[in-house]
């Protein structure tokens, strides 16, 4: 996995994307993809395991021998669920890194009972060297290598791919090395969309790495050829130490992987091996029988879903337009279609709002196509710029306030959600299965979480990023209509990714270490001392803490001034390297004291989290009793880590890799995961909400930076952008979420559209849009799907419905003159969407009706 390094948009101009571009083809690929799968007992991603390789063969998907049917290709990942005689597989897979990683859930068994599950980080990198081949000269771009003679070439760098995993990762990450340079850093991955082979691009920065190595190369990209026995990459070089030329002309670059991969394993091609020999006629159809989590987890929304709902919505105007004798009229001139024939199930739907689909929607609907149509026999009657204005406004905003707007909305894609994944109704109707909670066991748990928090710190350079966890609380909020477990699911990611960027900090000045440190230090001598089970290291750290202070004459305060001390002058990148060297350069001073060295790390995490909460928070006024609490769930959350890891308050040297592993799946986990919820909640119910207030006026969208001058961000990270960037995406997602959850709530209760529920969903689009701005991200990929109001007042007003308009004498003039003109001169003031001027709002095609979109496509 990479995790790209912040690209910040530069000022000027800018256009709020709202969807993401397709770049993976698996219909088109041929790739192996080489799986690591989750190990329990080592609480970490290995190779081998349950699975070893996931084969796409130009449409094709194959789980190691077993042939997958029938597989659904998505925008975002891929998914299934086959059962036969003899073998049950499902799975969901997410794209990353530009396809070449796949993320997620396989199941394999006899039956969705017994079937294994199997959490999977799969890529297309294997570690292989290469030696490599490169022009001696510069050519055209586009020159053909093959019409270059023997004498035309000179060897080349080797290259060496890899994996590599540290303490600080959660995952394998690749390793490149170019002239056994590592340029890690200076890379990306990613599938070109027309040839659909992996790519690796260069670009090193040559001020730097020149100086280390003046033969390396700087820029270019190479394309991957792994279908052949030994696998191929060429591509050119742009720019070389000996060579930065930004001239015409690039150098050829060419390379063939070695027999042997660099970690002494079998090389995986994408041919060599021998499927099951399985036809169409051996799958088995599925019935209600066979309901299981194994299959429940394939089901989820896709891009056919949200194709699905935009129908059903137009389809939904049209049969209520047929039921009044006027409106038929309307729908004869403006479309030339009658009334559609829909199922009851449609019709009932519909009925809950019939005054609504024929007056405010269908009015400003067509209002707004035939006012912009400029065609043969365009109407002579206009509105006037104001009352466009307010049509527009109307349909960003106006039309979200309305109860039946979200009904219809959050209706209607439930019922596309079934008719695109019929198989779904069976979970639905069997409400003795509690699958929403079996789902959400599954997402939430550490495998699963460490997968997502890890796309979620990738999210400021993926596009995407946010999908999987859209996916999965959209499917929760359809198990679940109250919300309630979608809600969660959105706080465990945030709250992950706030703790997850916790060793990450510097650990901050020493105001800010010397607010918390005593206090800590204090009430975990207290926690020993009355607790009933302890490991043995944590005892003897606090009577080494309690042996000082007698010993040196010190109070609580000065033995956390000399931690304190040891921490802000100790040299590092950050709080895992910080503090071992804090901890050598304290037992230097206090031999005596080893024991109270070796916590450094395990009292810098904790309260490493409540600073980092704090920032997140900033606090204002604590009193003695919040701080108290914080304090106190600090201490109890280190108190739960030493439970999974004894050797936590050793420092990291004790802990090793081992350890690390245990102590990041506990952390990702919802035990983790609770104790710094505990930190959240407790000094603010609402934390999510103040969280986004507090983090979004560090993005600027004028000039498309993150801002932490002068805050505990900067202090507390030596990036402070990458991680307000980061957290920003997440806290944005979160709040829009749970302030639709809360709309949908208060509307279903029969309440009024207030003005502070409104205001809150405002406020959450307009922090959403502010940061998606900032980071350069897609605004769909960061609302879930039944976020209807949501979505309306990003102001996705977009043309997706043709119109063919079939013209009688003059019917569009009166069509305006009656019914337009008055219904607009009827609206109240309307509220224009954050932002109107960053996000496309209308189409200016003459031919095409713009209204809200339903869902995130």
């Amino acid at each position: 996995m990479t995790f790209p390094r912040l690209q910040l948009p530069k000022p000027g101009k800018r256009t709020l994307k709202l969807n993401a571009p397709r770049s993976v083809f698996p219909e088109r690929m041929s790739h192996v993809y080489e799986v690591h799968t989750y190990s329990k007992d080592a609480a970490a991603f290995q190779r081998g395991g349950g699975v070893k390789a996931i084969r796409f063969m130009a449409g094709k998907l194959y789980v190691d021998d077993l042939p997958v049917l029938a597989p659904h290709f998505g925008k975002d990942g891929v998914t299934w669920s086959q059962r036969t005689r003899d073998h049950f597989t499902s799975g969901h897979l997410h794209y990353m890194s530009g396809g070449t990683e796949l993320h997620g859930v396989i199941y394999r068994g006899r039956t969705p009972q017994d079937a294994t599950e199997h959490h999977v980080l799969a890529t297309t990198l294997q570690p292989v060297n290469y030696t490599t081949q490169i022009t001696t000269r510069r050519y055209p771009a586009g020159t053909d290598p093959s019409t270059l003679g023997e004498d035309g070439w000179a060897t080349g760098l080797v290259l060496q791919i890899g994996y590599t995993q540290g303490q600080g990762d959660t995952v394998p990450t690749p390793k490149v090395l170019l002239d056994e340079q590592d340029i890690t850093s200076g890379i990306s991955w990613s599938i070109d969309a027309k040839t659909q082979r992996t790519v690796l691009v260069l670009a090193l920065d040559g001020s730097v790495v020149c100086d280390f190595d003046n033969s390396l190369y700087l820029t270019g990209s190479v394309e991957f050829d792994i279908d052949q026995v030994l696998p191929t990459f060429s591509g050119t070089i742009t720019a070389t130490c000996t060579d930065n030329s930004t001239g015409t002309g690039v150098y050829l670059w060419k390379g063939t992987a070695q027999a042997a991969r660099a970690d002494g394993r079998a090389r995986l091609a994408p041919h060599e091996f021998t499927p099951l020999n399985l036809t169409a006629g051996d799958v088995l159809a599925a019935d209600d029988s066979g309901l299981s989590i194994a299959e429940l987890m394939s089901i989820i929304p896709d891009s056919y879903v949200s194709e699905m709902a935009n129908t059903l919505l137009n389809e939904n105007m049209k049969w209520a337009m047929g039921q009044s004798g006027d409106e038929t009229k309307w729908l004869s001139m403006v479309f030339g279609e009658n009334p559609p024939v829909i199922p009851p199930s449609q019709q009932d739907l519909i009925n809950k709002s019939l005054s609504w689909y024929q007056g405010d929607f269908a009015k400003s609907y067509l209002g707004w196509a035939v006012s912009n149509y400029d065609g043969a026999g365009a109407p002579s009657a206009k509105l006037t710029d104001d009352q466009k204005l307010k049509l527009k406004y109307f349909l960003q905003t106006g039309l979200a306030k309305d109860k039946d707007f979200n009904t219809q909305q959050n209706g209607i894609y439930l019922q596309a959600f079934i008719q695109a994944k019929p198989r779904l109704q069976a979970y639905l109707k069997d409400t003795q299965g509690n699958w929403a909670q079996q789902l959400f066991d599954v997402v939430t748990s550490a495998p699963q979480m460490t997968l997502m928090i890890n796309r979620v710190y990738g999210a400021t350079g993926l596009n995407g990023a946010m999908a999987p966890a859209n996916n999965f609380s959209t499917l929760l909020s359809a198990l679940d209509p109250s919300g309630t477990l979608a809600r969660q699911y959105y706080q465990a990611v945030l709250t992950g990714t706030v703790s997850n960027s916790v060793h990450q900090s510097t650990g901050g000045g020493d105001s800010e270490l010397m607010e918390w440190l005593p206090d800590f230090l204090q009430q975990f001598l207290d926690t020993v001392a009355h607790a009933g089970t302890i490991p043995d290291e944590a005892k003897l750290a606090a009577q080494q803490i309690q042996q000082m202070m007698q010993e040196q004459g010190m109070t609580i305060t000065q033995v956390a001034q000399e931690m304190s001390d040891a921490i802000v002058n100790a040299n590092g990148a950050n709080l895992l390297q910080k503090t071992q060297n804090a901890e050598t350069a304290f037992v230097q001073k206090f031999p005596k004291f080893e024991k109270v060295g070796q916590m450094m790390f395990f009292a810098g995490w904790c309260v490493g989290v409540v600073m980092v909460v704090k920032a997140f928070q900033d606090w204002k006024n604590l009193s003695p009793e919040d701080k108290a609490k914080a304090v106190l769930s600090a201490v109890t959350l280190g108190v739960e880590a030493l439970d999974i890891v004894p050797k936590f308050i050793q420092g990291i040297k004790s802990m090793g890799m081992d350890g690390w592993n245990k102590f990041t799946a506990w952390r990702n986990s919802r035990n983790g995961q609770d104790g710094v919820e505990d930190i959240e909640s407790n000094l603010d119910e609402d934390w999510v909400r103040v969280g986004a207030d507090e983090t979004s006026p560090l993005f600027d969208a004028t000039t498309g930076v993150v801002k932490t001058e002068g805050t505990l961000w900067e202090t507390l990270f030596a990036g402070a952008a990458k991680v307000v960037a980061v957290i920003g995406v997440a806290v944005s997602a979160a709040f829009a979420v749970l302030s639709t959850i809360d709309f949908i709530n208060d509307l279903r209760s029969g309440q009024p559209v207030t003005k502070d529920v409104f205001d809150g969903i405002m406020m959450a689009t307009n922090i959403l849009m502010t940061v998606c701005l900032v980071v350069d991200l897609f605004v769909a990929t960061t609302v879930f799907a039944m976020a209807a109001a949501v979505l309306a007042i990003v102001g996705v007003i977009v043309a997706i419905i043709a119109m063919f308009v079939v013209k009688p004498k003059n019917p569009l003039d009166d069509f305006m003159n009656n019914v337009v003109i008055p219904f607009v001169e009827g609206l109240g003031p309307q509220t224009p969407p954050p932002d109107p001027g960053a996000s496309s709002s209308s189409s200016s095609s003459s031919s095409a009706v713009a209204r809200p979109a339903l869902v995130a496509v």
